[in-house]
């Protein structure tokens, strides 16, 4: 996204400095416009290695095409099984190295879709879920989730006036209602065990009431984004947002 908004291009350098070395994954059910935000972030900030879940490595591309595009009907437990693959071989090829290198490492969804997307529906054990995430995840952490949240009847409705649907997208009604009571479950989870932040000291009197800020005692943040306002509200506050953060 182009801004011609001297106030927030005035934002990027404090960004730039402030995400290096950092691990941020944008999350949301399909047609939150996550992918649209994470896109526009990336024109504004350099130094930055963009990776997709699943997929971003030649195994992952793989498992994408079996688990959107493929004939099979897997279950929820296969599909589980399969994105835990494909996140374990990128964490380790892709994204530990691109820390290492001090770069700005921003990601298309996260574990937390497999914990909506799969475990919750499939009632999968949050321990052994849990377990899971602890291992694949043993030597780093992410900094900064984004939810971009939408109800999943809105998110629908906009995937599906600009694309086909894939096999998740498929699914239907009952599963995206299931998929966001996963998400609404995960968050909730999130901040029974983390402080809320307040006076974020970027956002204005347009923006405040838009996004929750919340940080746990590993420092992760996550930024909940109420992205049922128009692109240019949701982009402004995203990145107001950022600039308020302190690592």
């Amino acid at each position: 996204m182009n801004s011609s908004n001297p106030q927030l291009e005035a934002l990027f350098p404090i960004i730039q400095e402030k995400l290096q070395g950092k691990y941020i994954v944008l999350e949301g059910l399909d047609g939150s416009g996550k992918t649209t935000l994470k896109d526009s972030l990336e024109t504004k900030l350099t130094n930055t290695f963009s990776v997709r879940e699943p997929g971003s490595t030649d195994f992952g591309e793989s498992i994408r095409n079996i688990l959107l595009s493929s004939p099979f009907k897997l279950q929820s437990l296969t599909e589980f099984f399969l994105f835990m693959a494909s996140r374990n071989e990128l964490l380790n090829q892709k994204v530990i190295p691109a820390l290492k290198e001090n770069k700005i490492v921003i990601s298309d969804r996260s574990y937390i879709s497999s914990y909506a997307y799969q475990a919750y529906p499939a009632q999968i054990s949050v321990d052994y879920f849990n377990q899971t995430v602890e291992q694949i995840y043993a030597t780093t952490k992410i900094d900064l989730i984004i939810y971009v949240d939408v109800p999943y009847k809105v998110g629908l409705d906009r995937s599906s006036a600009v694309r086909d649907k894939d096999n998740m997208e498929a699914k239907g009604d009952s599963f995206y209602a299931q998929t966001e009571a996963g998400y609404k479950q995960y968050l909730d989870n999130f901040k029974s065990t983390a402080t809320r932040i307040e006076n974020l000291a970027y956002l204005d009197s347009n923006t405040r009431g838009f996004v929750e800020l919340y940080k746990n005692d590993k420092g992760t943040y996550l930024a909940v984004l109420n992205a049922e306002q128009s692109f240019t509200t949701v982009y402004l506050t995203l990145v107001q947002t950022l600039a308020s953060l302190e690592f």
